[in-house]
């Protein structure tokens, strides 16, 4: 009885570390922005866009939705900002607090600016983790100068 108490304890603890409340966009925002002023390739006013989800178990629904649909209507968006950088300078800041789905939604919005090189991009991914080999490749591969900065909120 006692082995089957400790499990429910240690399942308990691992869903309230799991369900923890991730930041708030504003707060977010905040650090993308502060972190942005500090890579000067990106220009005077960047574009700003956070990356968040409600929980973690958010986050993997929305990768989920991602694989299986193409990118959101967001990310279509975005991609059509940084398919100009293949003839002009452009900035963006990009991330939140869940690595997955920061890669997977810039994979998203680079797939949505087609396949061309974007050698006037400059790309800030602020992310707890550094960016998976997938990102690092296609960054490469299409000629984008991708920075990685650490989230720690």
């Amino acid at each position: 009885m006692a082995d089957w108490r400790r499990w429910v304890g240690v399942v308990g603890i691992a869903l309230a570390v799991g369900c923890a409340t991730p930041p708030s966009d504003g707060r977010v925002e905040a650090e993308l922005r502060r972190l942005g002023a500090e890579v000067h390739e990106l220009g005077r006013s960047p574009r700003i866009v956070v990356l968040n989800a409600g929980s973690q178990m958010d986050a993997w629904g929305q990768i989920t939705a991602s694989q299986a649909d193409g990118p959101s209507t967001r990310m279509q968006a975005l991609g059509s900002q940084l398919a100009k950088a293949d003839r002009r300078r452009v900035g963006v800041v990009m991330g939140g607090p869940f690595p997955q789905l920061n890669d997977r939604m810039v994979l998203d919005a680079l797939a949505a600016s087609g396949t061309g090189p974007l050698p006037g991009l400059t790309l800030l991914l602020v992310s707890p983790e550094p960016p998976h080999e997938d990102l690092r490749h296609e960054a490469r591969r299409r000629r984008i100068r991708l920075v990685h900065r650490a989230l720690h909120i």
